[in-house]
C-alpha cells in the first residue's frame, strides 16, 4: 500500500504499531492472571495415599510464597505425570490448587540411586500472600499426582500460615 501522503502513511503505521502493542500488553495480563489464579479443588476423587514421597526444599517468602521440591512414588519412573501442589486449609477442609510448574530434578534419580528415573518429579508453585489468609487461617502443602489414571493425594506434613501446635 502506497500512500502519497507522508502523514497519512506515518498516522496508519503509529495505529498499527499502537495495536499489536496493546494486543501485547493484553496478552502478558492474561497469562499472568492464568499464572497466579488459585482454584478450590474437588479432592472427593482423589485417594488420599502416604506412599508418594513429598520433599520440600524450601519455601520463599515474599509478596508471594515460592514452594520448591519434589514428590515421587519409590520404584516408579515418572516419563510424564500431571502434578501439582494443594494448599490444604486445616480450618476449612478445603484444598486449593496452585499454579505450579513441573521441573527436571536428576538429582534425586542421583541420590536416591535404586536404578528407577525420578527426574521429572521436581516442582515449583508460586502463591500470592494476597490471595489467601495466610494471618488466619492454616494451611498444610500436599501434592496431586495424578500418573497412570491414579489420582492420588499426599499430604506433606509441611505447613503455612497460621497453625497453631498443639
Amino acid at each position: 500500500m502506497i500512500y502519497k501522503d507522508k502523514t497519512l502513511q506515518q498516522k496508519v503505521i503509529f495505529i498499527f504499531l499502537t495495536v499489536c502493542f496493546s494486543c501485547l500488553i493484553l496478552f502478558c495480563i492474561l497469562i499472568f492472571k492464568q499464572n497466579t489464579k488459585i482454584v478450590t479443588f474437588n479432592a472427593s476423587n482423589s485417594k488420599i495415599v502416604k506412599d508418594i514421597v513429598v520433599n520440600i526444599d524450601s519455601i520463599q517468602d515474599s509478596d508471594f510464597f515460592i514452594i520448591n521440591g519434589y514428590a515421587y512414588k519409590k520404584g516408579e519412573s515418572i516419563k510424564t505425570v500431571n502434578g501439582y501442589v494443594l494448599l490444604y486449609c486445616i480450618d476449612t477442609g478445603e484444598y486449593f490448587k496452585l499454579p505450579t510448574q513441573l521441573l527436571r530434578r536428576p538429582d534425586v534419580t542421583e541420590t536416591l540411586d535404586d536404578g528407577t528415573d525420578y527426574s521429572n518429579s521436581g516442582f515449583i508453585a508460586r502463591v500470592s500472600k494476597s490471595k489467601l489468609d495466610f494471618n488466619n487461617l492454616g494451611y498444610e502443602i500436599c501434592y496431586y499426582y495424578n500418573h497412570k489414571n491414579e489420582n492420588e493425594l499426599m499430604h506433606s506434613g509441611v505447613y503455612m500460615g497460621n497453625v497453631e501446635k498443639g
